[in-house]
Parts: structure tokens; C-alpha cells; sequence
């Protein structure tokens, strides 16, 4: 959507790093089915180098299917470590917002509580 393609994160060498995903099932949903995703960032660091996001699926009348709260860093693939994003800060900074969004840290983004 914002034009980075696995080949653009492997010219500019780096790339995201999961270092966690909890997967919450709360319904289930039928085959054809139609449902909605709602991207929301749950935390990020001032530099944007760490972050939470949520995806959020719904079923058309607005009933919580799923969740899958992810928890990740953006990593440069030569240095061997976590960098701020080259060009994506402002992008990730105009994502939804969780009404629980915080400033992460390096000591507090692993204890932040999935909701």
C-alpha cells in the first residue's frame, strides 16, 4: 500500500523482526464468510524502532472474531541491530491508534499486556 516491496527492504537492508504473536479465537467464522481487519498500533517507541500493533477481525455486524497482537522491531540486516525505520516512521506514526496506545521502551515492550 505504501510502496515497500520485499525487494525494496532487501536493497535498503533491513527488515521487521516478530519476536512476538499471541493469537486470541473468539467466534468462529463460516466458509465465504465476509469480515473486516482494523490495523491499530498499540505501542511504539519514540524512534519508531519498536512497535505493537493489533489486527483486530470483525464480522460485518461488528462482532469480535479474532485478534492477533503482534510485537516486532525493525532490524538492519548488516549492523546486526535494531534501527529507527528509514522512511517508514511517518507512515507507521498515521496508523490508527489504540485508545490503550503507549511510548515503548526497550525494557517495557516485552511486558506490555495484551488486551
Amino acid at each position: 500500500q505504501h510502496g515497500y516491496s520485499i525487494a525494496d527492504f532487501k536493497r535498503l537492508g533491513f527488515g521487521p523482526v516478530v519476536y512476538e504473536d499471541t493469537i486470541s479465537y473468539y467466534q468462529e467464522l463460516f466458509m465465504y464468510e465476509e469480515f473486516s481487519v482494523n490495523l491499530m498500533m498499540k505501542g511504539m517507541s519514540q524512534d519508531g524502532s519498536r512497535f505493537y500493533f493489533v489486527n483486530d477481525f470483525r464480522k460485518l455486524d461488528g462482532t469480535a472474531v479474532a485478534s492477533i497482537h503482534t510485537k516486532a522491531c525493525w532490524f538492519d540486516l548488516e549492523k546486526r541491530k535494531i534501527i529507527p525505520p528509514p522512511d517508514l516512521f511517518q507512515i507507521m506514526n498515521n496508523v490508527n491508534k489504540a485508545q490503550d496506545f503507549e511510548i515503548i521502551s526497550k525494557k517495557n515492550v516485552r511486558k506490555i499486556k495484551n488486551q
